[in-house]
């Protein structure tokens, strides 16, 4: 008996068993690579500009999807955190900037999201963007050296990662 596999079935099992995972992302211990975007105001953001802070870099999907709104707003809501632990946080996507100035302003956002229409910074930081794609984010010491690699689609659990990773980095492990 022959088994003839569809066209639907095949595209479930590649997005959901293949997906992509931080298998591509950036290993911890190397240099994060430097990229110029433009914010939302079309300056343009350099990564070296921030040399002498903690960074977490989030790359962030569609600014209408559900998961990135609660993302955004975990981000904001840790605002102080941040602050006291000289972390920057940085958000960086591909949509169009006008897109995320309207994102911004929706939810109050105080943080920089850098557009990345060409997808070349996220390319560089082994972003593979598409359905069933993980949502992976670096924590960036003052060096420029990629300290942790945090890989989770939930916002919430997500939040607790980074939690997590920014006081091991302040306590030097």
């Amino acid at each position: 008996m022959k088994m003839y596999l569809s066209f639907p079935f095949i595209l479930f099992i590649s997005l959901f068993c293949f997906k992509c995972d931080s298998n591509n992302a950036l290993p911890t211990g190397t240099i994060a690579p430097n990229f110029t975007l433009n914010d939302l105001e079309g300056n343009e953001i350099k990564l070296a500009r921030y040399r002498d802070r903690n960074v977490i870099l989030f790359f962030i999907g569609r600014s209408d999807n559900n998961s990135t709104i609660q993302l955004a707003k975990n981000i904001e809501d840790e605002r102080d955190f941040f602050l006291q632990s000289n972390f920057v946080p940085i958000c960086i996507s591909s949509e169009r900037p006008e897109f995320l100035m309207s994102f911004s302003n929706k939810y109050n956002l105080s943080f920089e999201i850098l557009s990345d229409i060409t997808k070349h910074t996220q390319q560089s930081y082994g972003i593979e963007e598409g359905l069933g794609s993980s949502r992976i984010s670096y924590i960036i010491d003052k060096k420029g050296i990629i300290r942790d690699v945090l890989d989770n689609n939930d916002a919430n659990e997500l939040r607790d990662e980074v939690h997590q990773a920014v006081i091991k980095l302040e306590k030097g492990n």
